[in-house]
Formats: structure tokens, C-alpha cells, sequence
């Protein structure tokens, strides 16, 4: 799933990367540190701004690139932010996601791979997980709202239970 070979699209994709970063970080603080967190959460949250597109991007190699050896960052992280660091970039792709869905004509291959899912398969269990729904629903649905989060999901279940 490489954009390698057409330079044009590659140009394209990256733009568009570029363009979805800007906006959740327009709409959304999770990007940004707020300075009452430690030192090594904020560093984290820095580098997952930077590098959230990366297929690469896990705990390991967020360790490495932020130069930090405790083990007890991750726990730093979600008693901070209330998850865990593979949920949290999860969570900011998705909102990606669903943005690319909805706003262009992209293929759900090209959006997987515009934010950072290097297989299909793995972008759409993150994205059934994340809103009850495949890409392809969320497409067609999203519009007059009927495919929401899980969240939003279970509400309405037990809204209808007897």
C-alpha cells in the first residue's frame, strides 16, 4: 500500500495529511499540552502531533523518538488523559478518518493509508471499533447522522430497550 511511484499523489496525500493534522488541532486540544502535565506526557503528545500519520507510530518507537527510557509512561499518559496511548492515537485517526470519509471522494484504501493504517484489515477493526460501523456506512450514513460512536450506539439500544 505505497503512494511511491506517482509523485503527483503522493504530493496530493501528503497535503491532505497536512490539512487534516491542522484541523484536528484547530478543533481539537487533545494535540496540544496543557502545561500542568508532566514533562514526558506532554513530549509524547508533541510527538504524536508531529508523527500521528505514521505507520510506524506505537508506544515503543514514541519512547524512542521522545528519548524517554521510563516504563511508567504509559501509565503517566492515561492517568492524564484517561487512555492509553494506542487508544489515543487510535482515537485522533479515526476522527481523521471519518473527516476524509465524509469531506472527499478518497477510496477507504487511500484513507487507511492517509492516516497511517499500513493494513486494511487493521483500519477496519479500529474503525468498527471506534463508530459501530465500516468506513464504507459511515460514507453513507454520516450525513443524516445514523452512524454514530459505540457510545452513541449503546445509547440508542437501550433508548428502544423494553
Amino acid at each position: 500500500m505505497s503512494l511511491a511511484g506517482d509523485g503527483l499523489r503522493a504530493e496530493r496525500f501528503q497535503a491532505t495529511q497536512e490539512q487534516m493534522l491542522a484541523q484536528l488541532r484547530r478543533h481539537r486540544r487533545w494535540l496540544a499540552p496543557h502545561p500542568d502535565l508532566p514533562h514526558d506526557v506532554c513530549s509524547i503528545l508533541r510527538r504524536i502531533s508531529k508523527d500521528l500519520f505514521d505507520p510506524g507510530l506505537n508506544v515503543k518507537t514514541l519512547k524512542a523518538r521522545c528519548g524517554i527510557r521510563d516504563n511508567n509512561v504509559s501509565s503517566r499518559f492515561r492517568l492524564w488523559l484517561g487512555k492509553s496511548i494506542r487508544a489515543y492515537v487510535e482515537m485522533l485517526r479515526m476522527e481523521a478518518a471519518s473527516r476524509l470519509l465524509r469531506q472527499t471522494d478518497f477510496n477507504v484504501l487511500a484513507v487507511a493509508t492517509l492516516v497511517g493504517y499500513d493494513r486494511l484489515e487493521t483500519f477496519y477493526r479500529a474503525f468498527r471499533r471506534c463508530f459501530a460501523c465500516t468506513p464504507a456506512e459511515h460514507r453513507d450514513r454520516a450525513p443524516r447522522g445514523e452512524c454514530g460512536s459505540r457510545r452513541n450506539a449503546k445509547k440508542k439500544d437501550q433508548d428502544h430497550s423494553p
